[in-house]
């Protein structure tokens, strides 16, 4: 059942050093404009009422789209590894060093990233796209399912396009959570302008390191393919809910959240949408850029709030200076 088409097909892992190099400048030249436009993932979709015909594709994510440069895919896989944060040392080595310098830094953290599973890839081996079409299907059993949507192979009857990768983005203390992804585009007449799209990302599987008897590649991969099929199963029922128009609440709560969202291995602290707050999982809507890669609605485990660091207190009279050649001549730079 999972397509692939010309018009909606997504652009693999760039192999050719001049097209990088032009994508990563078109990258920085957004980036340095910013952006002020709502973003597309945070309306409702346009059309709950109609009977929808889903296609899930066999695409690929688009990079500097839905994906960071740098990160790594295990080969015939929907699967990244990223230990990276966002894009920040593209940005950073670019703003030193320019093209040469940015394309440098993105080449190193890929090569970084595949070293993270080297010796274990063919464990982690999974086609990702081919789960979520087979729990699509189950979930198409039933009246009222059949009512509000069916799977189609036919684009031209078929206005929502779904292309599903998942992520095993690093934490901390040689840990990674397990993220998956149905992208959802909107074609209103199976082609052309696309008129909406959302993300739905789950991460509600507890981290695990890459190897041992706990790991993702523990028993052949078994790990990872148990939790793929949990994380999917709640995106979902979390995006069919939406397309339906039951999900996000008239008068939603907004709060500020910190946590470490996928691709980002430090904390990251964001305004979102509460749409479902439960004792073992929040449904949440983050109020970023469109051009952010966790846009999108994200369901989120328990233990994924941080907390601030708490600012060490300095005594009321105390002075301190920068350190300099000198400790014992405090230059301009002094503190109060």
């Amino acid at each position: 059942m999972a397509a692939q088409y010309p018009y909606c097909q997504r652009t693999p892992m760039y192999s050719n050093a001049t097209l990088k190099t032009q994508v990563l400048f078109l990258l920085l030249l957004v980036m340095s404009f910013g952006g002020g436009c709502a973003s597309l993932t945070t309306k409702p979709f346009p059309r709950p009422q109609d009977r929808l015909g889903l296609l899930p594709t066999n695409d690929v994510p688009k990079e500097t789209v839905d994906l960071p440069i740098g990160v790594y895919r295990i080969p015939d896989s929907n699967l990244y590894i990223a230990n990276q944060q966002g894009d920040h040392a593209l940005v950073g080595a670019s703003a030193l060093f320019g093209l040469v310098g940015a394309g440098v830094a993105a080449a190193d953290t890929e090569g970084k990233n595949k070293s993270e599973v080297a010796g274990f890839e063919e464990q982690l081996g999974s086609d990702v796209p081919k789960i979520a079409e087979d729990l699509l299907k189950k979930r198409m059993v039933g009246k009222r399912a059949e009512e509000r949507f069916f799977l189609s192979d036919d684009p031209a009857n078929s206005p929502i396009q779904i292309t599903t990768y998942a992520v095993l983005s690093f934490i901390e203390d040689k840990r990674w959570r397990l993220w998956t992804v149905l992208k959802v585009d909107y074609f209103p007449s199976g082609y052309g302008n696309r008129e909406w799209y959302c993300r739905y990302i789950s991460g509600t599987e507890r981290p695990r390191p890459m190897d041992g008897p706990e790991g993702w590649s523990a028993n052949n991969g078994k790990n990872l393919r148990s939790s793929l099929e949990k994380n999917l199963s709640n995106s979902i029922d979390v995006m069919l809910k939406d397309l339906s128009g039951g999900l996000r609440p008239e008068k939603p709560q907004q709060i500020r959240s910190r946590g470490r969202w996928m691709f980002y291995k430090k904390p990251q602290e964001n305004t979102v949408t509460v749409i479902e707050a439960g004792t073992d999982r929040s449904v949440v809507l983050p109020q970023v850029e469109e051009d952010e890669y966790f846009a999108g609605i994200n369901i989120l485990p328990k233990d994924f709030e941080e907390k601030r660091p708490e600012k060490k207190k300095g005594r009321a009279n105390e002075v301190t200076f920068q350190q300099g050649p000198d400790p014992q001549t405090p230059d301009r730079n002094e503190k109060p």
